[in-house]
């Protein structure tokens, strides 16, 4: 009787054996083999696909990866014990088996922008364990199951592209400026570029009606974080307001936020001048002035270096932006000196007609 019983008991092991849900067993129980996917991985008991791949909100050199989870529990998928997501570029991370529950989970990884994009890779290691009972024998055996998933974010087998790894056009990590003794210093910084032909540099007196004042070109296409830097060496007085027009090599263009930079009033003996943009090129350029409260006329001359005035105008009003004539200006090539009379108020700029 107890032969019969043991062999009874080896036949079902048998039969638990051959309905078990995988097809490699090791010392330790169920191994997968490696599975390897795109932007998903599905098997009846876990199923991992990449949600999303976006520019990390608080570092421009680390991309945000989002993987969703689907566990189903129960029977022969076992209980997870563990979910390791790991990705190219960053650090692992567990989920924890309190959060595993039945349905969706979802886990986010941060990696090095650089390293993600030279090797676009996820791992996951998962561990689940499953218990069977073998009520004739009075045994309970556990079955450790292991899963080694890979997915990679390239194209899948259609050609389709699995998930775009595309940074914005231009992606401005921040835009800022302060007023320094050689004018108003502008910074900005980019966390990646597509297509990036230049940036042109805006200026307005009234955060309303902006005028040009500098080109600064891009770098066309970069995953890198960009440092870009101008003076603006004649500010006006008071509060101006910046902004970047960003221009596409395809025509397209963007603007950045607004800045508000406040500067000193001038005092009331002086003036002060500028020319926008400088250097100027064929005569189209604008002047700005703003001089001592009271005065009623300043005499604008635009002089060679030798001193031969070669432009002159009178300008009337405390604070007045005058357009140069382009005729007068456009025949005119080299390095001049721009000089503002007010009384006994005088400023000088330095211009460069193109």
């Amino acid at each position: 009787m107890k032969i019969f019983t043991l062999l009874k008991g080896i036949l079902i092991c048998c039969l638990l054996y051959i309905s078990l849900p995988k097809n490699a067993i090791a010392q330790n129980g169920i191994n997968l083999p490696p599975i390897e996917g795109s932007c998903i991985v599905e098997t009846p008991c876990l199923s991992v696909r990449i949600d999303e791949i976006n520019p990390s909100p608080d570092n421009p050199d680390d991309l945000r990866l989002v993987l969703l989870y689907d566990i189903n529990e129960g029977g022969t998928c076992g209980t997870f014990q563990n979910i390791k997501s790991e990705a190219t570029g960053g650090s692992p991370v567990n989920l924890n088996t309190n959060e595993i529950v039945e349905g969706e989970q979802f886990v986010v990884l941060f990696v090095n922008r650089e390293d993600f994009l030279a090797d676009p890779e996820i791992r996951i290691d998962a561990h689940s364990r499953v218990r069977f009972v073998l009520p004739i024998l009075n045994i309970n055996i556990n079955v450790n199951i292991f899963y080694d998933i890979t997915l990679v974010t390239g194209l899948e087998p259609g050609g389709e592209p699995c998930i775009a790894i595309v940074p914005l056009p231009v992606e401005l990590v921040y835009f800022k400026g302060k007023t320094t003794e050689s004018g108003v210093s502008l910074e900005w910084r980019t966390a990646s570029e597509i297509d990036n032909k230049h940036f042109e540099v805006e200026r307005s007196a009234d955060g309303k009606t902006f005028e040009q004042i500098a080109i600064v070109e891009g770098h066309g296409n970069s995953v890198t974080p960009i440092n870009y830097t101008l003076t603006d060496t004649s500010p006006l007085g008071g509060t101006s307001y910046y902004r970047l027009k960003q221009v596409d090599f395809s025509g397209p263009y963007e603007y950045s936020p607004i800045i508000a930079i406040t500067r000193e009033s001038i005092n009331a003996h002086t003036i002060e001048l500028s020319v926008a943009p400088n250097p100027c090129q064929n005569g189209d350029c604008t002047l700005s002035i703003r001089k001592p409260a009271g005065s009623q006329e300043t005499r604008v001359q635009l002089k060679d270096i030798s001193g031969r005035v070669v432009y002159e105008q009178l300008v009337n009003g405390q604070s007045e932006t005058v357009e140069l004539p382009m005729q007068d200006l456009a025949k005119l090539k080299g390095l001049y000196i721009l000089s503002a009379t007010s009384g006994n108020a005088v400023m000088h700029k330095r211009v460069v007609l193109e």
